[in-house]
């Protein structure tokens, strides 16, 4: 088990580098977006400009023309010079006002987005990770399992959710093994803890289960539950005699 904990820690160190890097590769690309986005409004804000400095001329010349004709008593094409230059004074204070502005917001990157995936649910096969397993005894096969968001495990079997998991600790009758199984939907996670005891143990955690196995899915049940759950983990030894962890998936049929 101190081998195995050591795999664990390291496959965990991996996935923080993995994580940071990809996080740096994250903030490397977003400041790309928002440069990017700041040059694209920079040469937005400075056609604006022109375009209104130009409009601006137009309706200063014109404005001149229509004076000048109207001197020459030409009041018809006077208002024509007139009617483009007010249009060249409204355009241009238009270009002017409707420029974009500089402080430029990008949706933020976020690697949860990136690789979003809704959690696991249905009919799934989990397979066994031997690398992160102590297996001494127990089958390696491949298992198939269903699964409901409620926390209802093959349709009868109701665990607890603990946060980012769900459990459930089982204590079957005739049986010297209590299996403490972990399922984490959003990563695919199973992990079936078994611990060889003694009748005499085995026994007083019968009790502590109560006569009632709780074989069936029900949200009435799960505060009830989730008691008996803490009191049976707080009776377990430190060390458990296997650990098997699968990764799970949808099945294709």
């Amino acid at each position: 088990m101190a081998d195995l904990a050591q795999r664990e820690q390291h496959a965990r160190d991996t996935t923080d580098r993995a994580e940071a890097v990809a996080a740096q590769h994250l903030a490397d690309e977003q400041q790309q977006r928002l440069n990017a986005a700041k040059a694209e409004a920079g040469d937005s804000r400075e056609n604006h400009t022109a375009a209104s400095a130009l409009l601006a001329l137009l309706a200063l010349i014109t404005g001149g023309i229509a004076g000048v004709l109207l001197a020459k008593d030409r009041p018809k094409s006077a208002s024509v010079s007139g009617i483009v230059a007010a249009v060249g004074l409204v355009g241009g204070a238009l270009a002017f006002f409707s420029r974009p502005s500089l402080d430029v917001r990008v949706p933020k990157l976020t690697a949860a987005a990136a690789a979003a995936t809704e959690p696991l649910a249905g009919k799934l096969l989990c397979q066994v990770k031997p690398e992160l397993s102590r297996i001494t005894v127990s089958s390696t096969d491949d298992l198939a399992i269903s699964w409901d968001p409620s926390g209802c495990m093959n349709g009868r079997t109701q665990y607890v959710d603990e946060g980012a998991t769900w459990r459930r600790v089982l204590v079957p009758n005739g049986s010297e093994t209590v299996f403490v199984q972990d399922f984490d939907p959003t990563n695919g996670k199973y992990i079936s803890t078994r611990y060889l005891l003694a009748q005499p143990e085995m026994q007083r955690l019968r009790q502590i289960r109560g006569s009632s196995d709780f074989k069936r899915c029900a949200s009435a049940d799960v505060e009830q539950l989730g008691q008996v759950t803490d009191q049976l983990l707080s009776q377990l030894p430190q060390n458990p005699n296997e650990r098997i962890v699968y990764t799970c998936q949808i099945r294709s049929s």
